[in-house]
């Protein structure tokens, strides 16, 4: 092949660049490493407190539960439930309701934020996953995404049992933490721009996502790949595609 004399000046041209190119490129390339080992720090660090702040949220809950529950198994009758009952939903905006359920799952004192919960005679939770595990373990228990016994609104249900006097088995309280502001109490709300975080149980049901989106909580994760790899490796960094298909 006979090159021109125009020919040769672009080879020697393209010889002359080729190097310096080939620098940017592999300090591109490294810088592009270098920013992706920040970014997934960034992220299993936010993780981390995430989970410490969800896990403060449960932690508080179940010691509320706890100092109730002694009051009440001291103090069982209605009068005096209401009375303390009435308190917590007026103290924090966290729980949607409290209540109490007696052994057979009949809820016969309650309150909500609007106040008393009113009437009470048609409440049935026995059939509640969270209310069987309180009373067949006898100690705290935390139901997956569900239903507020009392509003009907999304919430994670925390039950505590408690001893009578009258049964064998025991009653049993209940908080209905509110998931609208369970990302209000964690750093959720300052997930870092671009960055989605979503708090799930599971069985895949979102219960919180940053930032939020419209009918996101209930929602079930689509990508069942996704899905696993979270539950087994339980932590870390994996390129997978994410619940809407776009691999990260």
């Amino acid at each position: 092949m006979h090159l021109g004399l125009r020919g040769r000046i672009l080879l020697l041209v393209l010889v002359a660049l080729a190097p310096p190119t080939l620098v940017a490129l592999i300090v591109a390339l490294q810088e592009r490493r270098e920013a992706r080992v920040h970014a997934l720090a960034d992220v299993e660090a936010t993780g981390r407190l995430v989970r410490t702040d969800v896990k403060r949220v449960l932690s508080v809950t179940a010691s509320v539960l706890g100092a109730f529950s002694r009051d009440l198994a001291l103090h069982p009758d209605r009068e005096s439930c209401e009375r303390l009952l009435e308190l917590l939903p007026r103290a924090s905006r966290r729980y949607s309701s409290v209540g109490v359920a007696r052994p057979d799952g009949q809820v016969y004192c309650g309150a909500t934020q609007m106040g008393l919960a009113q009437p009470m005679n048609e409440v049935d939770v026995s059939r509640a996953a969270w209310f069987q595990e309180a009373q067949r373990t006898g100690t705290y228990a935390l139901g997956d995404l569900g239903t507020d016994p009392l509003t009907h609104m999304r919430a994670l249900v925390a039950a505590q049992p408690f001893p009578t006097a009258r049964h064998t088995r025991p009653s049993v309280l209940f908080g209905a933490i509110d998931v609208r502001g369970l990302a209000n109490a964690t750093v959720l709300q300052d997930a870092p721009r671009g960055t989605a975080f979503v708090l799930f149980d599971n069985r895949g049901r979102i219960i919180a996502r940053a930032p939020p989106t419209e009918h996101a909580v209930g929602r079930r994760l689509r990508n069942l790949a996704f899905l696993r790899t979270v539950l087994r490796e339980r932590r870390g960094a994996k390129e997978v595609k994410g619940p809407d298909g776009v691999s990260r």
